[in-house]
């Protein structure tokens, strides 16, 4: 194996543009905003759950492109929260872990259906 972290994400979900994808190789957090947003997420290990998920405004990244040369950027809005919810994944975080306590209660039966159906710690 190869011991990179490789994140890909288009923020509009549009398959047939791949020029609004962004490569992320080796990413990580720089800084990121004191002020927090609440959003409704989904995801696509999880069908059918979504919830309110607490997220920062914005965050303040560096990472590698497909060239190799070092960037850093400044994610604000949706794109802050894709990359948030992607680099949870590469912590192996996942959106479930930060629903709000609502929502984790609202899901509970259908994460219990995907416990019995996948075994623990198996997704769809």
């Amino acid at each position: 194996g190869v011991n990179k972290r490789l994140m890909v994400f288009n923020e509009k979900g549009e398959q047939d543009k791949p020029e609004l994808e962004m490569t992320l190789i080796n990413p990580s957090i720089l800084s990121s905003a004191s002020e927090k947003q609440l959003g409704e997420e989904g995801c696509l290990s999880f069908p059918l759950i979504y919830g309110q998920v607490q997220r920062a405004t914005w965050v303040e990244v560096e990472y590698q492109d497909l060239t190799g040369e070092k960037k850093v950027k400044r994610l604000e809005g949706r794109p802050a929260v894709i990359f948030q919810h992607e680099y949870d994944h590469l912590d192996k975080v996942l959106f479930i872990d930060r629903l709000e306590e609502n929502d984790k209660k609202i899901n509970q039966k259908r994460l219990d259906k995907y416990v019995k159906k996948y075994g623990p710690g198996a997704a769809p």
